[in-house]
């Protein structure tokens, strides 16, 4: 059984914070990005994304599209079904995560690593070589 903390005292008035309307987490939820089912609207925007023509043809997909969801929406589930989608259709052959720090860079690393995605947590642009223009 999943035992929650007690919420702190507070001196704002009860039911004035959104969070207090929230429902727990369960242990029994799947783990950081890696649901096995798509959430609705996860279902509905990866069939938007192959319903757009892209670079490599109709149903390709476009180069860019922006998924905007709230904290634990499942933005890292979408994209990470999305990424092995395109490898799997062989329009990508890569995948690289931008992330603004080492701790997010590992859990970007742990969820990918469940659905059978490699990435380096320890990529930097350092290993990179420079552009030329």
């Amino acid at each position: 059984m999943h035992e929650t903390a007690p919420v702190p005292a507070s001196d704002h008035p009860r039911g004035s914070f959104a969070a207090e309307h929230l429902s727990p987490s369960y242990p029994q939820r799947a783990p950081w990005g890696t649901a096995g089912r798509l959430r609705a609207w996860q279902a509905e925007a990866l069939d938007r994304y192959f319903d757009m023509d892209g670079p490599d043809g109709p149903g390709g997909g476009p180069r860019d599209f922006l998924a905007a969801a709230t904290p634990g929406a499942g933005k890292t589930t979408f994209a990470l079904r999305l990424a092995t989608e395109l490898l799997r259709r062989n329009i990508i052959d890569r995948v690289v995560v931008v992330a603004p720090t080492e701790h997010l860079k590992t859990q970007w690393a742990d969820a990918a690593a469940r659905v059978s995605l490699r990435l380096d947590p320890h990529f930097t642009n350092r290993h990179t070589r420079p552009a030329r223009h």
